[in-house]
């Protein structure tokens, strides 16, 4: 696949990013699907397999820079996967779910990476794509990226409007997925098993969460006395990593 995709490229005299992209049977046989003129959606998986940021190369040959790395020289380890959070009703055909993000706890720690633009407050709006943010797992193996997306999934606490955080989460413990036994009509053919069981009850999840952080939010109303004059001028983004680090502790 990657001879045709190079061959299409030259073919057409084509420089600068692009991702063609193909439909593989269960033969292995391919078959070309399409070409974005520009990187894929997915490049951070490409990016935590291969160690290259493929925006600032990107930006290098646009600005007549040639390639800083041959072809011989990029090789892939280990294995990511990539969950997009997305504002959408699962449970009504995944329908766009517009609304004011409350309150936003994003996952962390070794080998996790959220490409966002959100934050608390923000408005989802109804006239573009519903998509939050990209969360992505990078470890060594296959089972151990499984197994981190499990984590950060849970630790991801978003409130104030439906998003499909518990329907990623079913889908990183269907055994098809764990075996990696898929393909395109997945959704289509575990459409019942992936969705919530009367025993989850991510409200009260949510309401435990908001709990949590209206508490925060007295207290940091009461210890206001104590603290000493800062004569600096007021800082939104200040403010708003020391809030993200305490919601973090």
């Amino acid at each position: 696949m990657g001879e045709k995709a190079v061959a299409a490229a030259r073919a057409v005299n084509y420089r600068g990013a692009g991702t063609i992209e193909f439909l593989v049977d269960k033969y292995r046989h391919f078959y070309f699907l399409e070409m974005n003129t520009r990187l894929q959606v997915e490049h951070p998986i490409t990016e935590e397999v291969v160690g290259v940021d493929l925006v600032k190369e990107q930006l290098r040959v646009a600005q007549g820079e040639v390639l800083h790395l041959r072809q011989d020289e990029l090789y892939q380890r280990g294995h990511a996967i990539e969950c997009r959070i997305c504002a959408e009703d699962t449970e009504n055909g995944f329908m766009p779910s517009p609304g004011v993000i409350r309150q936003l706890t994003e996952p962390n720690g070794i080998g996790v990476r959220f490409d966002s633009y959100v934050y608390e407050g923000y408005e989802i709006p109804l006239y573009y794509d519903p998509m939050i943010g990209k969360l992505i797992v990078w470890p060594t193996t296959r089972q151990f990226a499984i197994e981190r997306m499990r984590r950060v999934l849970y630790e991801f606490k978003i409130t104030g409007l439906k998003n499909n955080l518990g329907y990623l989460r079913r889908i990183m413990y269907a055994p098809a997925f764990v075996k990696g036994e898929y393909d395109t009509s997945f959704l289509s053919k575990y459409s019942r098993s992936l969705q919530r069981s009367n025993g989850e009850n991510e409200e009260l999840e949510n309401m435990a969460m908001i709990a949590a952080y209206v508490d925060y939010l007295f207290n940091l109303e009461e210890n206001k006395a104590v603290r000493t004059t800062d004569s600096r001028p007021i800082s939104r983004w200040r403010e708003f990593g020391l809030q993200k680090g305490v919601l973090r502790i």
